[in-house]
C-alpha cells in the first residue's frame, strides 16, 4: 500500500483549502493508483473498468482527452472503492474526483467560450449540477457511509453521467479539435450491476 500521489495530494490541497468544511482523508490507497498499468496487467484492468476511454470519448484536443481519460480512470478506482465498502478512500477518491472533474470543465468551457460556441451555458449547467452532485455524495458519505452512495446506486450513475454527457456535449468540442464530429459511443457501463 502507497499514499496518495503527490500530484493528487497537491492538487487536493491547493483546489480544496477554499472548503473548510472538507477534510481531505489521506488513507492509504492501492498501490494501483501510484502505477502504471502494463501487459497483462492492463488488458485484465481494462476488463474489470466499469467504464473504458475508448475513440467515441475522444475530441480531438489532447488536452482534453488526457484529461477525460484520467476521469475515467478515477470514476473506475472509485467504483471499485465503493464497491468493496472502504468509506474513508471513498471520501477521498470524491474529492480528488471532483477537483479534476472541475479542472477539466474549466478547460472545456474556456475552449467553447473562445470558440463562441452556443453550447457554452448548457455546458456550464451540467459541469455546475456534477461538482453540486459530488459535494451531496461527499457530505452524505462523510455523515452516514457508503450507504449515502448505495441509496442513489452510485456505480451505476456516475459512470452513466460520464458518458451521456460526453455523448451529448463533446461533439461540441470535436468539432472544435479535428473539425470531426464525435463518433457515436458505445461505452461498457455496467449500469445494470448493483451493490
Amino acid at each position: 500500500m502507497t499514499g496518495l500521489r503527490g500530484q493528487d495530494v497537491k492538487i487536493a490541497r491547493g483546489a480544496l483549502a477554499h472548503r473548510e468544511h472538507r477534510v481531505v482523508s489521506r488513507r492509504s490507497l492501492s498501490h494501483s493508483e501510484g502505477s502504471e498499468a502494463t501487459g497483462a496487467h492492463h488488458q485484465q484492468e481494462a476488463r474489470l473498468m466499469w467504464i473504458q476511454w475508448h475513440s467515441g470519448h475522444a475530441v480531438g484536443i489532447e488536452s482534453v482527452d488526457a484529461k477525460q481519460r484520467d476521469l475515467l480512470h478515477r470514476t473506475n478506482r472509485l467504483v471499485e472503492t465503493v464497491r468493496a465498502g472502504r468509506t474513508d478512500e471513498a471520501v477521498t477518491r470524491l474529492e480528488l474526483l471532483r477537483v479534476a472533474a472541475e479542472a477539466q470543465f474549466r478547460d472545456e468551457e474556456a475552449r467553447l467560450r473562445d470558440a463562441g460556441s452556443r453550447s457554452l451555458a448548457r455546458h456550464a449547467h451540467e459541469h455546475e449540477r456534477f461538482l453540486s452532485d459530488l459535494d451531496e455524495l461527499v457530505d452524505g458519505v462523510t455523515r452516514r457511509g457508503i450507504v449515502a452512495l448505495q441509496e442513489v446506486r452510485f456505480t451505476s450513475w456516475l459512470p452513466r453521467w460520464i458518458d451521456i454527457h460526453v455523448a451529448r456535449t463533446h461533439s461540441d468540442l470535436a468539432s472544435l479539435g479535428s473539425s470531426r464530429a464525435a463518433p457515436a459511443l458505445t461505452a461498457r457501463v455496467a449500469a445494470d450491476r448493483a451493490l
